[in-house]
């Protein structure tokens, strides 16, 4: 499952260029494209993803807490592949 705020590559790309090297520095809060949301590959169980993903992108929206642990919004999250490979250091 993906959902969240959809994110702003180029923006990530340079900010966190530096990503392997910095694993344990503070970071800058990422950007986001304004009103843009995603909410895609529920997969087999999208009767009941698709229900909470729906809440937590409406908790977004209307700046309300959430309602998922951050580690959910972490696994769920639109540039999760992108992060991934800034880690790796393979962009």
């Amino acid at each position: 499952m993906i959902a969240g705020a959809f994110y702003d590559e180029d923006f990530y790309k340079n900010t966190y260029k530096n990503l392997f090297h910095t694993k344990n520095q503070a970071q800058k809060e990422a950007k986001n494209l304004a009103n843009f949301y995603l909410s895609i590959a529920h997969g087999s169980r999208g009767f009941s993803s698709a229900i909470i993903a729906a809440r937590y992108i409406a908790a977004l929206i209307n700046n309300e807490p959430l309602g998922i642990e951050k580690r959910f919004v972490e696994q769920i999250h639109p540039a999760r592949f992108l992060i991934r490979k800034l880690k790796k250091a393979k962009l």
